[in-house]
């Protein structure tokens, strides 16, 4: 099922980039709270969470967006006291509606909708733990174009999936706050203006 929702994901992508109006690519680095009590009892709350991500606009206000994220930490579980090593995957994609121009000096904010795909990999002292889910992610962001082609934003957003890991159900998912830096791809995405905003 992760590699049926990886391939959909990148032919997605891939199709709309060849018709794109405007496409940008960003690098965010986020802060990660799990809504999974144990995890945060082994490995902590506020973890650093870097993602790369892809929006494409399809038409007017309207993106397809796409976006990888890598979460790897390491805790010791406060019963066992066994050192514990856990690597998750974020992988998703969906819709995005923007309101403003992506342009130097100006903001846009956006709200974003999308699916998402979790897989995690815990390590606790050789003994491998393996699960992923499918499920959804909301987020919201506020964008700044500060010189020529790049821009900052910052944002918020939650994904929510679960999965079975020795016959006990867990959440995968949680809460991220993010700073990301960005620029525009092609020769005609200076300025995006949208229907609804005017300069």
């Amino acid at each position: 099922m992760r590699k049926a929702f990886v391939i959909m994901i990148a032919m997605l992508l891939v199709t709309a980039s060849l018709s794109a109006q405007a496409l940008t690519l960003s690098v965010h680095a986020n802060t990660f709270t799990a809504d999974n009590e144990d995890y945060k009892n082994i490995y902590g709350t506020g973890k650093f969470l870097p993602e790369l991500k892809l929006n494409i606009r399809i038409k007017s206000n309207f993106y397809l967006w796409g976006s990888y994220a890598l979460l790897k930490s390491t805790g010791t579980d406060p019963l066992s006291l066994k050192e514990s090593e856990s690597t998750r995957q974020f992988l998703a994609g969906g819709l995005m509606y923007r309101i403003g121009y992506i342009d130097e000096g100006e903001f846009a904010v956006k709200a974003e909708l999308g699916v998402v795909s979790i897989s995690e990999e815990e390590d606790i002292e050789g003994d491998i733990n393996e699960g992923s889910g499918v499920g959804f992610q909301v987020g919201i962001g506020v964008t700044y174009g500060f010189w020529k082609r790049f821009f900052v934003e910052g944002s918020f957003s939650y994904n929510y999936a679960t999965t079975e890991i020795d016959a006990f159900k867990q959440r995968l998912g949680g809460i991220r706050f993010g700073l990301g830096l960005g620029f525009f791809l092609g020769s005609n995405n200076i300025k995006v203006p949208v229907e609804t905003a005017s300069k």
